[in-house]
């Protein structure tokens, strides 16, 4: 994953991974529905996540880290799957309406603010993105209590 040799580094990559990650996801989901789940949900799991590594670096600060690699593959196929679900475009929504994802939106050429015009909503992918997000956090948790920082030699 990263070409480390402490835990200290190790936890200064991953730290800035979850900040790209949090401003990418917050751009791409660029809407009132998507700003709320990641600014009040995602976000400050994150920030826990953050904490732990700050921890565990402050406890074990030469160590090496050894950690599962599978973990962290679902967490990114995970990621990838709610930046593809994200609430993407909710021009014209109304309470209880569902919003057009990010994939349908990059997909469809037609202009999402008409709505005589806007294409029908893929419902499974958009009932996807909360879920998508509950997996990605369950893995990247999974894969950080799995991080093992072991004695350098």
């Amino acid at each position: 994953m990263f070409p480390v040799n402490t835990i200290g580094k190790f936890s200064l990559l991953f730290s800035a991974y979850l900040l790209i990650s949090f401003i990418v996801s917050n751009a791409i989901a660029f809407t009132i529905i998507g700003a709320i789940a990641y600014i009040f949900i995602i976000g400050p799991i994150y920030l826990a996540f953050v904490l732990y590594l700050l921890l565990t670096t402050l406890k074990h600060r030469q160590h090496r880290p050894r950690y599962r690699w599978k973990w962290l593959k679902i967490a990114v196929v995970a990621q990838v799957v709610m930046l593809l679900a994200s609430p993407s475009s909710c021009f014209g929504s109304k309470q209880g309406r569902a919003c057009y994802s990010f994939l349908q939106a990059q997909l469809t050429n037609d202009n999402l603010q008409t709505i005589a015009n806007a294409p029908a909503h893929w419902t499974f992918i958009e009932v996807l993105f909360p879920i998508a997000a509950l997996i990605h956090l369950i893995t990247i948790g999974l894969f950080l209590s799995k991080l093992l920082p072991r004695q350098s030699k």
